[in-house]
């Protein structure tokens, strides 16, 4: 597994006026039949505790996943939140990828939430954007959100 690109945060992290951009958290390809590596988090990647994002941008990130028998995932090209908190304002998060990998003889990776990935909590007020990502497989901007 590959998790946060950009930041990796399993505490508490402020962003605040600041950008997070072409990072790539790419899952391992495999050896002798093993499955391929996930990638988590091509921006930012939230392990728990509180994350509070401020007038950020998040932008050109990718999360994914790597080639083996079966392919691994790519989740949250800009932002994967596992668990806790993540609370964003007045910030954007665009143009983003989340590619699974391809499988050799199992199934290909999913692509899930080119944007956000979120497993726990994520928080965004209106005046932050969350537009023009990509997934392989589905929820282009936001899984869970």
């Amino acid at each position: 597994m590959a998790g946060g690109g950009g930041i990796y945060s399993a505490g508490i992290l402020a962003l605040l006026e600041s950008t997070s951009a072409h990072n790539a958290a790419v899952g391992g390809d495999s050896e002798g039949g093993a499955n391929g590596g996930d990638g988590l988090g091509g921006g930012l990647y939230v392990a728990g505790g509180t994350g509070s994002v401020l007038d950020t941008a998040i932008v050109h990130n990718r999360a994914t996943g790597g080639d083996g028998t079966d392919g691994g995932n790519g989740f949250g090209g800009g932002v994967c939140v596992a668990t806790g908190t993540v609370t964003v304002s007045a910030s954007t998060i665009a143009h983003n990828r989340a590619t699974g990998g391809h499988g050799d003889g199992g199934p290909d990776g999913l692509g899930v939430g080119g944007g956000v990935y979120n497993l726990s909590t994520f928080l965004a007020d209106a005046l932050t954007v969350i537009a023009h990502n990509r997934a392989s497989t589905s929820n282009d901007d936001c899984f869970g959100c």
